[in-house]
Order: structure tokens, then sequence, then C-alpha cells
């Protein structure tokens, strides 16, 4: 039974409507929930706003919505102090989401009630169980780390959840007559220009965004990287090749 609830005020009474789509079956399921009434006026199912039905129709109880407005304080603070530290926007979402996941996933404690034996059994009944990714449960760990040491003020052995081994796989590394077809299968002087510098510099995609003309030192040919990835600067060679091609384009 696919629907939508929400919790609604209907002659001055908190209800639970439940829509779905028009089906007699399940007409006929919505009217042996004891109290259930249709209303005419807006055209959809409504029951009491009870806990039971709160629980069965997946409807945060008044007690869930404090606890979790506790918890969305603390992670706007976590998110404060990530960004008061230049973390990148892309960390700090992905540190945010992590924790957020955490908690939320103990919605019937609150933070002050969470502790190590609660993160091993997060690890094994919702990441080993949902199998995700060894670098999600890296980044969960990482991100439970910080936000207890540092919003909370308390340490979390983070130690007791087992890390997962690094992976370590083969790169897929294309043959120069592949990657000569690649680079010349573009008649657009700039995409060619680009993937040039991404596979001779060894560039990230961001950091060849970030290129500005001054950026390229063609006396000494060199390319400088500002702020790449770890906010650090970094320079890379740059072939004869690459800088005629350069010219080419800026012409």
């Amino acid at each position: 039974m696919k629907w939508i609830s929400k919790i609604i005020q209907h002659k001055n009474e908190s209800r639970i409507s439940v829509e779905f789509e028009k089906n007699e079956e399940l007409n006929q399921r919505i009217r042996k929930f004891e109290g259930s009434k249709w209303s005419n006026s807006l055209r959809l199912w409504h029951i009491p706003d009870t806990p039971e039905n709160r629980v069965r129709f997946k409807i945060e109880t008044q007690e869930e919505q404090a606890l979790n407005l506790i918890k969305n304080e603390k992670i706007a603070l976590f998110k404060k102090w990530l960004r008061s530290k230049r973390y990148s926007e892309n960390t700090l979402k992905t540190y945010s989401d992590a924790i957020k996941t955490f908690l939320y996933y103990f919605k019937h404690k609150t933070i002050e009630e969470i502790d190590n034996q609660d993160i091993i059994d997060f690890n094994n009944d919702y990441i080993l169980r949902k199998k995700l990714s060894s670098s999600y449960q890296n980044q969960i760990v990482n991100a439970i780390k910080l936000f207890f040491s540092r919003v909370e003020n308390r340490i979390i052995d983070v130690d007791l959840i087992h890390r997962p081994k690094k992976e370590k796989l083969l790169p897929n590394v294309l043959s120069k007559e592949e990657t000569k077809k690649i680079l010349e299968a573009h008649s657009n002087i700039k995409h060619k220009a680009m993937l040039s510098l991404i596979y001779s510099c060894g560039l990230r995609r961001s950091e060849l965004l970030n290129l500005r003309p001054m950026d390229i030192d063609s006396k000494r040919n060199l390319i400088i990287i500002r702020q790449g990835k770890g906010k650090k600067d970094r320079i890379a060679p740059l072939s004869e090749k690459i800088l005629k091609l350069l010219r080419e384009y800026y012409t």
C-alpha cells in the first residue's frame, strides 16, 4: 500500500490524513482502521492521531520531533565548525550528511545517550547490512569522531569499529594509441586543450577549471596549480607541444 500521510487539523482535532490512488481494495483496508473517516471536503481519508498510527504511517511522534529539533541544531553547529576550519563544501556536505544519518538512526535516543556500543551496532546493522562502500564507512567514522570531539566535547572510541582494508585495484591505464585517439577526436580546440592539459599535467577537473593565463609559466615550462586538493599549491611540467596548443587556443 503506497500512501502519503501527514498531520492535519480537522474540525479542531489532530488527525492523520492518508492519501493514495483510487482503489477499492485500499479503501476497504483503510476502513478497517479504528476511527477512520472519509472527508468529502478534503477528499481524503483520515484516522486518529495516536502513537500507534504515527508509527504505522511513519510519522514522527512529538518526542521524536523534539529530539530531532535538538539534533538539527547540533548538526548546524557541526557545519559551522567545519566551515570555520575551512573544510571544502564537498567535505562539509559529506560529513554533515553522514552524521545526520547516524543521529537519525538512533531517533529514540538523545545525543548524550549515544555511546561506543551504538557505533558498533550502527556499523553492523546499517553499514554492513546495507553493503555500503568502504569509503562511506570511513567517511562516517571520520564524521562521528569529529562531531563528538568538537561539538559534544566527548571522546567516542571509533577504533572499536574495524575500518575496512583499503582496496588495491589495478589502474585502468590507456595505451599510447588509445590516448592519442581521445586527444585527436575533438575538432574543438578548447576541448582538445582541456583534455591535453588534464592528461599531460595530471590535473584534476577542478584544477583545470581554476587555471588562469597567469598560471602558465612559459619561460620555465611549468603550470602553477593553486589551491588544489587539500588547499595546497603545486607545480606541474608543461611540454612544448601543449604550450603551443595553448597559444593557438589563446589566439
